[in-house]
């Protein structure tokens, strides 16, 4: 996996890891498959490497090299400009990561 989508998975396991679990309930309750993530929510876990130094700037350059879809894990996230949505069984596979 590249360096710049690796960041961008790190970012996401860390934000399922607290807050997945809740999230699954959500949507299993309003039988969604899916979920829109703003960014707001995904600041606080971003780390930065170095080369990006804000979450928007890893972003940024995921979108320009992947467009608007990225395959991570088999599952497709889709980028949008305002948010990204997250398939339910990507988040399932997340939280069972060690």
């Amino acid at each position: 996996m590249e360096k710049e989508l690796k960041l961008f998975v790190d970012t996401l396991l860390k934000y399922f890891k607290s807050r997945g679990s809740i999230i699954l309930g959500f949507m299993k309750a309003s039988k969604q498959n899916n979920i829109k993530i703003e960014f707001h929510g995904l600041y606080h876990y971003f780390r930065s490497n170095g080369r990006y130094a804000r979450f928007m700037d890893l972003y940024r350059s995921l979108r320009e090299k992947y467009g608007d879809r990225l395959n991570i894990y088999g599952y497709e996230v889709i980028l949008k400009d305002e948010y990204i949505i997250v398939p339910k069984n990507l988040i399932r596979y997340l939280l069972n990561l060690k």
